[in-house]
């Protein structure tokens, strides 16, 4: 696969568009760039940097107004937005946004409003109703030319427990709080929020003070940097046995040495759980696998149970105890089923919990 080349300019990510989709697109469709106009002292602002014209076949077009831009951060993405339609109520244009790299929450924000999009490391969403056009491809999931990674990813053990509060606990909400809720250093939470605040998931009110949290997509981005970190401490265990049969050594473990979650945490609030699968949070990983036996399993098997083996007490955080187990948080439970694999169940999850927030989100 060839290397990624940074672009270095606005009118370079133009061309680098108009390439993508002649790449993507069928021999017999035309693509052509156009400036959206001719008046030098309009505000760019105010319009957009180019019209790209994509012309099928049968001669019908599809007409884009075009927003480059080397840097994206979601809390812009809105506003972003906001001109492209302004202007594309003028005209049958529909709005694209390009960039040098898109996170995810504002690639999701985009497609959610029916704008197109298209990265220089690859992610692409197009469309158009006539000349009916589709076109989806991922790209990278990381910026590949940001000096530091640090700061963008919700990675490490300050950053969970910050989201799982802000999660947890409904705003408004005093930064102060959200540090005590989460057992974090004021200077850990502050550069989460800030991170947040950048993405367009959390916004700041009074000094002090974050005023809102768009909370199932904050799960959403968290959930998915979490996993991608704690995956390496994982395993995955074949039962000798049934599961019923494991649960049940399993609850002869000493108090406090292991917490349920995923389908077993989420089936307190959606009714569901596999009889096959579950999901266990300890930090004593050998002393489990001795206690239940099972060997590792690399693959889908009958009976099978996931252990991630640290951060039993962050884990813990607001755990609750249902028929005498003891359950993760619905957000730590969404997490752990992103971890496991099972999309479609933390899916449905994070629909009961968006349906009812009342019922597990809590006053700070």
């Amino acid at each position: 696969m060839p290397a990624l080349i940074e672009p270095l300019s606005s009118n370079d990510l133009l061309a680098r568009a108009v390439q993508t989709l002649d790449d993507l697109l069928p021999d017999a469709w035309q693509t052509s760039l156009s400036p959206a106009t001719d008046d030098p002292y309009v505000d760019r602002r105010s319009a957009p940097d180019a019209l790209l014209e994509v012309t099928a076949p049968d001669g019908s077009t599809a007409t884009f107004a075009l927003a480059a831009r080397m840097t994206l951060a979601g809390r812009d993405a809105a506003a972003l937005l906001a001109m492209l339609r302004r202007w594309c109520e003028s005209s049958d244009a529909m709005p694209l946004v390009v960039s040098r790299y898109l996170s995810s929450t504002v690639r999701e924000h985009l497609t959610e409003t029916g704008a197109s999009l298209i990265d220089a490391t690859g992610n692409v969403h197009l469309s158009s109703p006539a000349p009916a056009i589709a076109l989806a491809r991922s790209g990278k999931e990381r910026d590949p030319w940001r000096r530091s990674h640090t700061r963008d990813a919700l990675r490490g053990e300050p950053a969970a427990r910050v989201v799982r509060a802000l999660c947890d606990f409904r705003a408004p909400i005093p930064i102060a709080r959200i540090s005590q809720l989460a057992d974090a250093s004021a200077g850990s939470t502050y550069r989460v929020l800030d991170l947040l605040v950048d993405e367009g998931l959390a916004e700041k009110g009074a000094p002090g003070w974050i005023d809102s949290v768009d909370w199932p997509r904050l799960l959403r981005r968290w959930a998915n940097d979490w996993s991608a970190s704690e995956r390496r401490f994982t395993l995955r265990l074949a039962l000798p046995g049934d599961l019923d049969s494991a649960l049940a050594l399993l609850k002869r473990a000493p108090r406090g040495s292991f917490l349920l979650g995923g389908e077993h945490a989420a089936a307190h609030f959606t009714g569901e759980a596999d009889p096959h699968r579950c999901f266990v949070h300890c930090d004593d990983t050998a002393g489990l696998i001795g206690r239940l036996g099972g060997e590792t399993a690399a693959d889908r098997t009958d009976s099978v149970l996931t252990v991630h083996g640290r951060g039993l007490v962050s884990a813990s955080a607001r755990s609750h105890t249902a028929r005498g187990w003891p359950l993760a948080a619905p957000s730590q439970a969404y997490a752990d089923l992103i971890l496991a694999g099972d999309d479609a169940a933390a899916a449905r999850l994070l629909q009961k919990m968006d349906a009812g927030p009342e019922t597990w989100r809590k006053p700070a």
